[in-house]
């Protein structure tokens, strides 16, 4: 289990805890929108590769359009929703 899903996993239970007791609206709110935009985070796909195996430089970063299965073990770049807009 990746850390994203762990913590979806986690922030699930705890809305089903919350929701089973009827207590602390606020709270569950809160988790429901922490929820939420950790699902948003799991389903981003990524936009650039580091490839540290490079022999022309230290880090070469490449657009994952052109370059996504040639450089399988890179370092995935991801841009947030609020760098996008």
């Amino acid at each position: 289990m990746s850390r994203i899903d762990t913590i979806i996993d986690a922030l699930y239970k705890t809305k089903l805890l919350f929701e089973s007791h009827g207590q602390y609206p606020h709270t569950l709110r809160e988790v429901s929108e922490a929820l939420a935009a950790a699902r948003e985070l799991k389903a981003l796909k990524p936009v650039a590769i580091v490839d540290h195996n490079h022999p022309f430089s230290d880090d070469s970063v490449y657009m994952i359009a052109n370059y996504e299965h040639s450089f399988p073990s890179g370092t995935k770049l991801y841009a947030l929703d609020e760098v996008t807009k």
